[in-house]
């Protein structure tokens, strides 16, 4: 397996509505960081990286040296990004560490990707903590603010309700527009596009929470 740089970033008209909650966790955890990118990380310097080979070792070897990397040092909810959530339809997963293994295991299959091929991003914010990969075969743990993503709004933390006006104008209008469908008589799983657009993004923020990916 050869190390190679990561995809190109997706377009606007491209972005999965999962990355909106990835980037709030990560910016919540190492605030000023500006997306998944090693460069956009905040706190990243020459001296956080240690040797991690992508390149002249087995694919099987490298997963589950990561794993044994992030055991004891990543807990709780994650976020994770690899070279497969740049693609449109994949976006960033949201898993429990517990089931991080499953999500090693199933990528290729699932996502036509090795889950160690370049760049690659694991964030804690339940401890805090971020694990990132380097296409040039390094690794470093960057450790920030603990994050409660279900944390109320007098929490400093807290990510899911501390919107912008934008925001918080897409939650009513996702929620009118469920309470115009249910006195319809509509049945929630047929509630339609309409819906869907409006709430779907707001229904992905709540993924971490539930270790759902």
């Amino acid at each position: 397996m050869s190390a190679r740089l990561p995809q190109k970033r997706w377009s606007p008209a491209g972005r999965h509505p999962n990355w909106w909650f990835a980037e709030r966790v990560l910016a919540g955890v190492l605030p000023g960081s500006r997306g998944f990118m090693p460069s956009d990380i905040t706190g990243l310097s020459p001296d956080s990286w240690e040797p991690f080979d992508i390149e002249r070792r087995d694919s099987s070897v490298i997963e589950q040296a990561l794993l044994r990397y992030c055991d004891g040092v990543l807990s709780g909810p994650l976020v994770v990004v690899t070279d497969a959530s740049w693609a449109a339809h994949v976006g960033p997963f949201f898993v429990s560490t517990e089931d991080l293994p499953t999500l090693v295991a199933d990528h290729a299959d699932r996502y036509d990707e090795l889950f160690v091929s370049t760049d690659l991003v694991l964030v804690a914010p339940a401890v805090g903590r971020v694990v990132v990969v380097h296409h040039n075969g390094l690794i470093a743990t960057l450790h920030g603010r603990v994050v409660d993503p279900l944390s109320d709004g007098r929490n400093s933390d807290s990510i899911i309700l501390t919107l912008t006006p934008a925001e918080a104008r897409e939650l009513v209008r996702a929620i009118y527009l469920l309470g115009e469908h249910i006195a319809a008589g509509a049945p929630i799983p047929d509630l339609g596009d309409e819906f869907n657009e409006a709430v779907g993004a707001v229904y992905k923020r709540l993924l971490l929470a539930t270790g759902g990916y």
